[in-house]
């Protein structure tokens, strides 16, 4: 938990990415599950958290894909949940993400540096109307 908030997070806020998640794998076993959809809540190159109505059990040997669009930009991550909080009908997960490659790493870093730009630039123009 130590490294938890180590990378850059950026928050959704009251706008959460729509996506898709599903089982990858089981104890270093390829498993093909049905997706379900989730709310990305926030992203960083760590990690990632999202909500979901179901109710998942929390597992190391379970690892998901996660797939969802930001910025025009698709991606497809991998990643072990690690937290789980009920708040009302709804869960949240949080999510240490697993990758495959240094460039995936960086691909996050950078959408996460252009969205909390992007969201600046707004913040600024409704401070100067």
């Amino acid at each position: 938990m130590s490294n938890q908030r180590r990378d850059v997070r950026f928050n959704f806020e009251s706008h959460p990415i729509e996506g898709m998640f599903s089982i990858y794998k089981m104890q270093e076993e390829i498993i093909d599950s049905k997706p379900a959809r989730m709310y990305l809540q926030d992203l960083s190159a760590g990690g990632l958290r999202f909500s979901s109505r179901l109710d998942i059990p929390l597992s190391e040997d379970v690892m998901y894909c996660f797939t969802f669009q930001t910025l025009q930009t698709p991606f497809k991550l991998y990643g072990c949940i690690q937290r789980k909080e009920k708040e009302g009908s709804r869960y949240y997960y949080g999510v240490k993400l697993v990758h495959s490659d240094r460039q995936m790493r960086l691909k996050i870093i950078q959408i996460v540096n252009r969205l909390a730009i992007n969201r600046r630039k707004r913040e600024r123009l409704i401070k100067g109307r």
